[in-house]
Parts: C-alpha cells; sequence; structure tokens
C-alpha cells in the first residue's frame, strides 16, 4: 500500500506538473497573439477616449514591448490624433493572481497628439489600421475555461514620454517631456522642458508645469517662468 500511493503521488505530481507546463505555453501564445493585442488596445483607448491600436507586441521575459500606438480622439477632451512610438514596460505577472494585468513603468520614446480647440467641430479622421493585422488563430486562444480564469482589470504605473510634440490649432508645445500617473478618477501630469508657439504671442521656453485631467476637464496646477 505505502509503494502504491508513493507511485500515486508522482503520477499526481507528473500531471500537475505537464498541467502547469500546458498553461504556461496556452497563455503565452495567446499574449503573443491578436486576442491579447485587440484587449490591450481596447482597454487603452477607452482610458484616453481614443480608437486606437497597438501594432504586434513582443515580449522579452517578463518585459513587452510594441512600435506603435496610433487612432484618433472619439470623446470630447480626447486627442484628434495621437500617435505613439517604442512604447515599453515590464508584467507583473504576479498580479494576475489577484484579477489585474498590472504593468510597471510605461515607457514611450515619442508621442505627438493633436487636440481640438475648445468650440470647434471635431475633424473626421479615416480608421487607422495596424501596420502589421494578423488573423487569429486558434491555437493562440486558451481552452474557454482558461478565458473565464483571466484577468479582466488593468492597472499601471507611471508613464513617461520622452519626447513629446503637443498641438491644439496653430499653438504648439514641442519637444517636451512628459511624466504622468493615475490620482484618483483622473490624471496628473508633469511637463518638463519644451518650445511654446501660439499666433500672435512670442515664441517661450517651458522650464515645467504640472496639469491635473479629470473627467473632461484640463487643469494648470503650477507653472515656471516661461523665458523667450
Amino acid at each position: 500500500f505505502p509503494r502504491l500511493a508513493l507511485t500515486a503521488s508522482a503520477i499526481a505530481l507528473l500531471v500537475a506538473v505537464f498541467g502547469l507546463l500546458y498553461f504556461k505555453g496556452r497563455i503565452e501564445n495567446w499574449l503573443r497573439g491578436e486576442e491579447f493585442r485587440g484587449l490591450v488596445s481596447k482597454k487603452t483607448s477607452e482610458l484616453l477616449g481614443v480608437d486606437a491600436q497597438f501594432d504586434r507586441i513582443r515580449w522579452e521575459g517578463s518585459g513587452a514591448y510594441s512600435d506603435r500606438f496610433t487612432g484618433r480622439g472619439i470623446r470630447p477632451g480626447a486627442p484628434e490624433s495621437l500617435t505613439a512610438l517604442r512604447i515599453r514596460s515590464e508584467f507583473n505577472w504576479r498580479r494576475m493572481l489577484s484579477g489585474f494585468w498590472s504593468l510597471g513603468e510605461i515607457r514611450v520614446g515619442y508621442l505627438e497628439a493633436a487636440f481640438p480647440i475648445p468650440g470647434v467641430a471635431r475633424a473626421t479622421a479615416p480608421d487607422v489600421p495596424s501596420s502589421e493585422p494578423a488573423p487569429v488563430s486558434a491555437a493562440q486562444s486558451p481552452p474557454p475555461f482558461f478565458l473565464a480564469w483571466l484577468p479582466t482589470r488593468f492597472e499601471t504605473g507611471p508613464v513617461i514620454v520622452e519626447k513629446a510634440d503637443l498641438s491644439a490649432g496653430e499653438a504648439t508645445l514641442s519637444s517636451t517631456t512628459i511624466e504622468s500617473r493615475a490620482e484618483g478618477a483622473g490624471w496628473l501630469l508633469d511637463f518638463r522642458g519644451g518650445a511654446l508657439s501660439a499666433p500672435g504671442l512670442p515664441d517661450f521656453t517651458l522650464a515645467s508645469a504640472r496639469v491635473r485631467i479629470a473627467g473632461d476637464g484640463v487643469y494648470l496646477i503650477d507653472s515656471s517662468a516661461l523665458t523667450q
């Protein structure tokens, strides 16, 4: 009987190990596939009020990278057009057990965004398809019971934009650095450096500024002196 129990335990352990390896392999395939790219694009678009999508997401260990996130605004106050390049972050696998897709600090190499002018109708922009469309393969999808187990909530660390060019009509803020983080139901953005230009005004250099975005409102909290 002890030998039989030992054999049964060994078989159960092997089944568990192979089950975990199978589960890990299917999840990894799904994370590299179109379904996960579509899910991340949808959640990010909802957060920013845009209709946009990521190019193919590539993984190296727990690090995720995409060449581009691009699209157009669909919500008041959202950018009319948005292009982010060289996006990378680290994925926290442990937070999956708590029901979250969790990303640490997100770094964006370059951001270009055009914002609407209040009182001016939003321009209609054509859909921006991904540069790397690919059909969804059944091999990329975990079985249905795995999908039901996967997290549905997202959380991120601070978002750091290494260089950004922003515009609203003919007014522009170019070559600025942005660090943003969630604060309550809104976002807090810190700007560092950049050239500010607007029609009828001399050009200025911005040292720093802090802006809060809450709902459809944008509020300037603090700014340093502008220099010509």
